[in-house]
């Protein structure tokens, strides 16, 4: 009986995907023209693409909801004043989409792997999304972070996941300080929120097409703001909040922040 409703929800879920590439195709063929004709009168704005986007994903999510997949069971508190660094802890493969619905101005640090297996591209330009780096390329690592700082410079929100991927079930990655270093060079706050996300919907570990029988209750937690990382004490700061999250959640210790290859040097041009 179990398995034969995961099988149904997959199936949903699978229906529910292709949805999702329908308003992507609506959005690159019909929407994205249009910004752009708008933006040579009026110049380029994210927030067109932002609103657009809280909007659909939220009936997008509200449709998981309606087939026993996921269910955003509470937000407490409110994130601070833009501009800041949310980071956030990544349980499941849709978290970013419920922050990206909740907390406007924000823009976010997206896969390169989303422009390759969707057409995603002209989408993520038009939201004002940022790349990540691939790898240790020293160029790419230098333009995203300059990138980031331009976006935190014009008033929003940049968020980042600090795992670096998606949690391990019932744990945490350790925290990158890529993100606390960005705080620190920008000179702005940094907002943890906490993701309650238990059982996990769709971590590493599962497939979509055979979800939990049970519907994923997920809630969110804007913490106490942090203010900017003085330079030196990045990767303190990041076992702090790796802390903060672990005792938060009931979570084990782990090991210490890893690093962001040649970030340091790079950040400090």
């Amino acid at each position: 009986m179990i398995l034969t409703l995961r099988i149904l929800k997959g199936l949903y879920m699978g229906l529910m995907f292709m949805v999702f590439g329908l308003v992507i195709l609506w959005g690159v063929f019909f929407l994205v023209p249009a910004f752009m004709l708008v933006a040579v009168f009026k110049g380029h704005n994210p927030d067109r693409m932002q609103a657009v986007n809280r909007k659909w994903m939220g009936w997008w999510l509200k449709g998981l909801e309606a087939g026993g997949l996921l269910k955003v069971d509470g937000v407490e508190g409110k994130p601070v004043a833009p501009p800041s660094v949310i980071v956030a802890n990544h349980p499941g493969l849709f978290d970013v989409i419920v922050l990206i619905t909740r907390v406007p101005k924000m823009s976010v640090m997206v896969k390169r792997s989303l422009v390759r297996k969707l057409p995603l591209g002209p989408i993520l330009w038009s939201a004002g999304y940022v790349y990540a780096p691939v790898g240790g390329n020293l160029w790419e690592i230098k333009h995203f972070f300059d990138r980031a700082r331009t976006v935190l410079s014009a008033g929003y929100h940049f968020m980042m996941f600090p795992e670096g991927t998606r949690s391990p079930k019932g744990g945490l990655h350790p925290f990158q300080v890529g993100a606390f270093k960005l705080a620190s060079r920008a000179k702005v706050p940094i907002q943890p929120v906490l993701i309650d996300n238990r059982p996990p919907f769709l971590p590493h570990e599962d497939r979509w097409y055979l979800p939990l029988a049970v519907r994923s209750p997920l809630r969110i937690r804007f913490l106490e703001p942090l203010p900017p990382p003085k330079a030196g004490t990045e990767r303190e700061v990041a076992a702090r909040v790796e802390a903060m999250f672990r005792q938060e959640l009931d979570i084990d210790a782990a090991g210490p922040a890893r690093d962001l290859s040649m970030v340091d040097d790079l950040t400090k041009r």
